[in-house]
């Protein structure tokens, strides 16, 4: 087994791996989400405080994941079929308005495939 080098740290009970790039001063944080690897900075160059804005970027991370918000990505499709979604749920919850069908028309058809 290879020996673990002195710019990787695990935090979260191994969950999260805490690094350091060749070239950058700075750490790095991986942990997987919804069964994807995610790196992110945490844009600090001492350790201590690195640590701490790593757990508090997973942690936000499985917040999302568990609430059925976008985890990172901000593409127009992921937030789209979001909005649908949010206002499906309405519907069974007895809150529907008639304008949200057009709403979700007009995602559907038109704005979708066009910024995608």
């Amino acid at each position: 087994m290879p020996q673990k080098s002195d710019n990787t740290h695990h935090i979260l009970e191994g969950r999260a791996t805490l690094y350091k790039r060749q070239l950058s001063p700075l750490w790095y944080v991986r942990f997987k989400v919804q069964g994807k690897w995610v790196k992110a900075s945490t844009k600090s160059d001492e350790l201590k405080e690195a640590k701490s804005n790593a757990v508090e970027i997973v942690t936000n991370a499985w917040f999302r994941e568990k609430n059925d918000l976008p985890i990172i990505s901000k593409r127009f499709t992921q937030v789209a079929n979001l909005a649908i979604r949010r206002m499906e749920d309405t519907e069974k919850a007895g809150e529907y308005k008639k304008t949200y069908k057009t709403y979700v028309q007009a995602l559907r058809k038109y704005l979708i495939p066009f910024f995608c």
